[in-house]
């Protein structure tokens, strides 16, 4: 519920990944620890408007974000995180299949900001999430080099509840593309649809 504390549920969480920000990024590292979280960070997360420019993703705005965490106080804490396992990645990019980066998002392109963010933390796993319409029907000729992991996020609607399909699919691009594949679930659209 903020970067000092939790809400629990029934049963506590044991991960998150949220938005983290230079000026709060120490308190949530410090506050996971203490609570024996694990974090996956999103040093770049907010807003797909943050990374736009004339309608397409900026580079040099993402750049920029990433720059503002090259403090010494910072690249330490993380470092430690990772060295503890308090902090199991940072996703680079949200949903890079969706139209409003503009088109011009590739796996290229998200390798080359892997790789931006691995010369700042380098013992830090970089991943990236791809929404329901992701991943495996994204650019699937093109491969991930520099990718460590990647989030596939299920929703109901996308194989009409062939949850199997879907994993094994997931699976076999993560193999072509030499990523660690990891499994989200949409909480709202994971199953089948009430609209009325």
């Amino acid at each position: 519920n903020s970067y000092s504390g939790l809400d629990w549920a029934p049963v506590p969480f044991t991960t998150s990944q949220n938005y983290t920000s230079p000026e709060t990024l120490l308190a949530q590292i410090a506050t996971a620890r203490q609570l024996n979280q694990k974090l996956v960070l999103a040093m770049t997360g907010g807003a797909h408007s943050n990374y736009i420019t004339n309608g397409v993703f900026d580079l040099a705005k993402w750049t920029a974000r990433m720059d503002q965490y090259k403090t010494p106080e910072i690249k330490s804490a993380v470092a430690a995180g990772v060295a503890d396992g308090t902090i199991i990645g940072n996703s680079v990019m949200d949903e890079p299949e969706y139209h409003s980066w503009g088109g011009v998002m590739t796996k290229p392109m998200i390798d080359r900001m892997a790789e931006y963010a691995k010369a700042i933390f380098p013992t830090l796993p970089v991943g990236v999430n791809h929404g329901p319409n992701g991943y495996y029907l994204w650019r699937p000729q093109e491969r991930y080099h520099v990718v460590d992991y990647v989030v596939n996020q299920y929703n109901w609607w996308v194989t009409s509840g062939d949850v199997s399909t879907w994993r094994d699919k997931v699976l076999a691009q993560a193999r072509l593309d030499g990523v660690t594949p990891a499994f989200s679930l949409n909480v709202i659209n994971g199953g089948v649809q009430d609209k009325d």
